[in-house]
């Protein structure tokens, strides 16, 4: 009905917009054939939405990724509200996406597009001349970050699983091997093979065997475990010493460790050997 009113006396008045349709889609990069189970696991999280509407939840059609939206205070299927909408779009093994809709009303349609980049997996290979390393410590940083870590197997392999795809700096340090530094691009959907191959350059070593002499006249010498064995040399500020015990067979091996990387060949080493209850003995490599 229409009421009369008196000049001067009308208020304020609020119209209510109308809803506008919905034109949403994810993408997948790199691209899915549709199908069954092509986009399982989208979700979607509503970060901000304009004042008036009701329950809101989006869906993604789980074969094409066609988004439909619902709302409790709408008229109709698949309309959204005019006004400022931000909704986060999500799956496990990608890169979300936060999108910012700005429905103007009266529009014919609302588009909509959230790109889901799948992360790339990265396995390292430690080799050393295509031989497997095993033992290997390797850490993924970005920028000043460290975003995985781990040691390779009996096949010199180590899974860091997947991870943003973006530009990486990879560390592999093995005993007895120059530590390697390497930049190493992840692409979106990087399969797990072929590996990335760490290519190790040995160092050098010292090796040898302990004996203690039982008897001087007779030249009784026997192998003699637990000895101390060391190889020194002089560095800009210090020493720089590696070491090692000897064995039941009394054999020894002196190389570098995972922190500190090997001897250098070519390079002058004073190797020492003590033990209990005997004389020191020095040798210059």
């Amino acid at each position: 009905p229409v009421v009369p009113v008196a000049a001067g006396e009308i208020g304020m008045i609020t119209l209510t917009p109308l809803p506008v349709p919905l034109e949403g889609e994810v993408v997948l990069d790199p691209a899915v054939p549709d199908g069954p189970g092509a986009y399982d696991d989208v979700t979607f999280e509503i970060l901000g939405r304009p004042p008036g509407a009701g329950v809101v939840s989006f869906v993604a059609d789980p074969e094409t990724g066609a988004v439909t939206v619902s709302d409790s205070a709408s008229s109709g299927d698949n309309l959204i509200r005019p006004g400022v909408w931000t909704v986060r779009v999500a799956r496990p093994g990608f890169t979300g996406v936060d999108l910012e809709l700005d429905v103007e009303p009266g529009a014919s349609e609302q588009t909509a597009l959230w790109t889901l980049t799948q992360h790339g997996r990265l396995v390292v290979e430690a080799r050393d001349e295509g031989s497997p390393v095993a033992g290997a410590h390797v850490a993924v940083t970005r920028g000043a970050t460290e975003v995985g870590q781990g040691v390779t197997g009996p096949d010199g392999r180590v899974d860091l699983g997947g991870l943003v795809p973006g530009t990486y700096t990879v560390e592999t340090r093995a005993a007895g091997y120059r530590h390697l530094e390497e930049s190493v691009v992840v692409t979106a959907g990087r399969p797990a093979e072929p590996p990335h191959a760490a290519n190790l350059t040995r160092l050098g070593a010292v090796s040898g065997t302990i004996r203690t002499v039982i008897s001087a006249d007779s030249g009784w010498v026997v192998e003699l475990p637990g000895a101390q064995v060391t190889a020194e040399r002089p560095v800009a500020g210090g020493t720089q010493t590696f070491g090692a015990t000897s064995g039941d067979l009394g054999a020894y091996r002196i190389t570098g460790t995972v922190e500190d990387e090997g001897l250098e060949s070519g390079v002058a080493w004073r190797v020492r050997a003590t033990a209990p209850g005997h004389l020191p003995r020095t040798y210059a490599e």
